[in-house]
């Protein structure tokens, strides 16, 4: 049996006598084996044609481990530090190890003071002879690896930094997911980088309270709030770090205690409240009115609108009741309730479309006794409904309101608005219905003029 031992040299670039050795372990082979064995020997000798400032080494016993760590951002420089300058310097190396090649990045010989800048470190690196430190400019992702100084070829002696180059913290944001009253509220921290490792919450510029069930799971990104109150509103604001760079973004919390649903059944209460304020008063004017004038055709057009007003409030209403249900859940209060407001808004508008349509058959209605005291009794009773009704949902979503923090004198302005909008629409619904009743009262009175002259013709002609 045979031992096989196998040693290739090449010379380093000019100006370097070093030798860099690829030695195969000796071995005992057959023939057979060596058959096998004279692929990879051929194959380790033509990859010594190697490129300008590459070099090739064995695969290492253990990994290369560096004896300091540095990270930097995207585009800054770095400065690296070679080992002890001895007394004596013949030659100064540094290398940069990502994956095998490895690569020469500089190479100071004193014999000669040289400097060899090897590809693609060229225009980027700044070395400094006396100390042996090197600094590489505009560092990029792609230059994260292990820098290695060895001077005067003693590799026992070499330092070895590794480098990590990131990118920094950007684009943070903080978003909620919800802000109602009692349900679970996600604040989540969105930032944009590389190794983000660290994120800090805070609340008003303080650490989160304790006495509160704040929860942060995984890697703290996002903040759970269980069931939000009032005394969660504030600024939470989020930092969010990694080695190299921090930034910090914060978000207003604001409570609010009532859904966008029951913004709507607010501004359709305060709404019946305006109309049910006018008809109460339409009333107690039109009351007058008849003691006064008595029922003529003013006072009936004037009792028609304020009927019509009185309708439109009872499914303003109704609508508002509705929409709570759906929100709160179905009750046997609110089922009666919206069943009387229905009672109200057919009879008010049945008189108001009577009147608008037929006004000559008005006054019938209002002759029999025991149709006047049922309408009398609806009508002004479903004004005292409408009005309790309101008021009583309008307080319970006050309450719910309570529970939030969010600005009440910007509602109530937007009550008002909408309010005296939809008021506004109402009327103008109102004076078109009385002008085409105005107007059929007049064809009405031409055609009982035309039959009354008609008739009094006949009588002077059978005279």
């Amino acid at each position: 049996m045979n031992e096989w031992t196998n040693e290739c040299s090449d010379s380093m670039p000019a100006g370097s006598s070093t030798q860099y050795i690829f030695k195969l372990p000796k071995m005992t082979a057959s023939a057979g084996d060596l058959s096998r064995l004279s692929p990879l020997l051929l194959l380790l000798l033509l990859l010594q044609t190697k490129l300008p400032g590459t070099v090739l080494l064995p695969a290492p016993q253990k990994p290369l481990k560096a004896e300091e760590r540095k990270a930097a951002a995207v585009g800054s420089s770095v400065l690296f530090l070679a080992p002890d300058i001895p007394s004596t310097i013949e030659i100064i190396q540094w290398e940069f190890i990502n994956s095998l090649p490895l690569h020469v990045i500089v190479e100071y010989n004193s014999r000669d003071r040289s400097i060899t800048v090897y590809p693609p470190f060229n225009d980027r690196v700044h070395f400094s002879p006396s100390n042996g430190s090197l600094v590489l400019n505009n560092v990029q992702k792609n230059d994260s690896g292990i820098y290695k100084a060895v001077i005067n070829l003693d590799e026992q002696k070499a330092r070895k930094t590794k480098l990590d180059v990131l990118e920094p913290v950007s684009l943070i944001q903080v978003r909620s997911s919800t802000r109602r009253a009692g349900s679970v509220i996600e604040l989540s921290c969105g930032a944009k980088g590389d190794s983000i490792d660290s994120f800090e919450w805070k609340k008003d510029g303080q650490p989160l309270p304790a006495e509160r069930c704040y929860q942060l799971p995984g890697n703290r990104s996002v903040l759970f709030i269980m069931e939000g109150k009032k005394l969660d509103c504030g600024i939470f604001s989020c930092n969010a770090s990694n080695e190299i760079s921090w930034l910090e973004s914060s978000l207003s919390l604001i409570i609010e205690g009532i859904s966008p649903s029951l913004h709507l059944v607010q501004n359709l209460c305060a709404t019946t409240l305006i109309l049910v304020v006018v008809v109460g008063a339409g009333f107690i004017v039109h009351h007058y009115q008849v003691e006064t004038h008595g029922s003529d055709e003013r006072v009936i057009r004037y009792f028609i609108c304020i009927h019509g007003l009185l309708a439109l409030s009872a499914i303003l209403l109704f609508s508002a009741a509705v929409k709570w249900m759906e929100e709160k859940g179905p009750s046997a209060v609110f089922i009666l309730l919206t069943l009387a407001l229905i009672g109200v808004a057919v009879v008010a508008f049945t008189m108001f479309m009577v009147g608008a349509c037929h006004p000559e058959k008005f006054p019938q209605l209002q002759t029999k006794k025991s149709t006047h005291i049922i309408l009398d009794f609806i009508t002004r009773g479903g004004v005292i409904l409408l009005l309790a009704s309101a008021c009583f949902l309008i307080t319970n979503i006050q309450e719910l309101q309570e529970e939030g923090c969010s600005q009440h004198g910007n509602l109530a302005t937007a009550f008002v608005i909408t309010s005296v909008v939809m008021l506004v629409v109402a009327c103008l619904v109102l004076l078109l219905c009385l002008q085409w009743n105005h107007r059929k009262i007049k064809n009405l009175r031409r055609e009982r003029r035309r039959s009354q002259r008609e008739t009094e013709e006949d009588e002077a002609t059978g005279s």
